[in-house]
């Protein structure tokens, strides 16, 4: 379980969910204890279905239903997983169901 006291609430959207940054390992918090399945479930299988499709979202790193939170990657200001060669210019979407991104390296 973990110590919602020791992470940084971050802002959300308009949903009932609540966002905390855990920078101990970069991943964000989700907790939502109102509607639970369209909150946590469907917000997790969109971000799988986008990132199947090459469309760069968080995945899913740890999941505790019973206790309304899931935990995914935290792109922060600079996605992690991006890389390019120095120098290079170019646009990335980083998309997830809280916001959609334009990004330029």
């Amino acid at each position: 379980m973990l110590n919602f006291k020791e992470l940084n609430e971050i802002k959300g959207d308009a949903s009932f969910r609540k966002f905390f940054r855990n920078k101990n390992n970069r991943s964000m918090v989700i907790y939502a204890k109102k509607e639970k399945v369209k909150n946590l479930l469907i917000y997790d299988a969109v971000n799988k279905i986008l990132n199947k499709n090459k469309i760069l979202a968080p995945k899913l790193l740890n999941q505790n239903y019973k206790n309304n939170y899931i935990e995914v990657e935290d792109f922060g200001i600079f996605p992690s997983r991006l890389s390019c060669p120095p120098h290079t210019t170019k646009s990335y979407l980083v998309a997830s169901a809280v916001e959609v991104e334009d990004f330029e390296i």
